[in-house]
């Protein structure tokens, strides 16, 4: 499988971006190669950091119409979530990747105030372009949920499309 660079509009610029609320979760896209070892996956917050988290999770799901999961940190709690850090959180196992494909990342905390992420925007002020997923493009991000709770679900069903989605590295 070839993976084609994406360019989006001159106007993508990077971007403090936050999920819709406390318990959505939000996911971005990312390309992964076979034979890939995912042990960790990091995010960057930026100037706002997570008040009083009771829940969060950082998950890894498939390319399926509706995403299926395939392996997740699991709760993650209260951990503190400061403002202007890179969090690298362990996967509850190593997960080896068995296609060159697009996977999803998603990221979800329940906090009374949910951080902001290092992230990318298309530029785009509705969900068009590239952000729709144009030339057969993935959506470059999507939220998805409503009170997750700190536990990623089964698959990322009804998700929405979004014009931002979150910067993060596969380990």
């Amino acid at each position: 499988l070839e993976f084609r660079r994406v360019l989006f509009r001159s106007t993508a610029v990077a971007v403090s971006i936050a999920a819709a609320g406390t318990g959505v979760g939000i996911a971005c896209p990312i390309a992964l190669q076979e034979g890939t070892v995912v042990t960790n996956i990091s995010y960057r917050t930026t100037n706002t950091a997570a008040g009083t988290p009771t829940a969060q999770y950082v998950a890894l799901y498939d390319n399926a119409a509706t995403p299926n999961l395939l392996v997740t940190s699991g709760n993650l709690g209260s951990a503190a979530r400061a403002a202007n850090t890179t969090f690298t959180i362990p996967m509850s196992r190593p997960y080896t990747v068995p296609t060159s494909n697009i996977y999803y990342v998603s990221i979800s905390f329940t906090a009374t105030t949910v951080p902001t992420l290092l992230g990318v925007s298309s530029g785009y002020t509705t969900n068009t372009g590239h952000a729709a997923g144009v030339l057969g493009t993935p959506a470059l991000g999507w939220t998805h949920g409503t009170a997750l709770a700190g536990v990623a679900p089964a698959t990322i069903a009804a998700p929405t499309v979004i014009t931002r989605a979150p910067w993060v590295a596969i380990q």
